[in-house]
């Protein structure tokens, strides 16, 4: 069986599956969102900021919270989340 080259509308949709209503939606994002980021990041803040933690971010993209004489660092958003569960902040 002899199988034609792919149209661009077919390679997009190969990575999509349609529910039952017809839209088409995707398995994955192509494209990291930096604004879910930016707002993820300013809910931790704030959730933080209520338990008297300040999160900085620092320039090789880490982040440092501190308390008092107190600071600890975390690597990315992942650790950051882990730390706002870890005091009890509700996310």
């Amino acid at each position: 069986m002899n199988e034609s080259p792919q149209t661009s509308d077919e390679v997009l949709a190969a990575g999509t599956a349609q529910d039952s209503g017809g839209q088409v939606q995707s398995d994955s994002a192509i494209v990291h969102d930096h604004a879910d980021d930016r707002k993820q990041l300013e809910t931790f803040k704030a959730i933080l900021a209520l338990h008297g933690v300040a999160l900085f971010e620092l320039a090789d993209d880490t982040f440092l919270a501190t308390k008092w004489n107190l600071t600890r660092p975390l690597r990315d958003l992942h650790a950051v989340a882990s730390f706002v569960r870890q005091i009890g902040g509700a996310m």
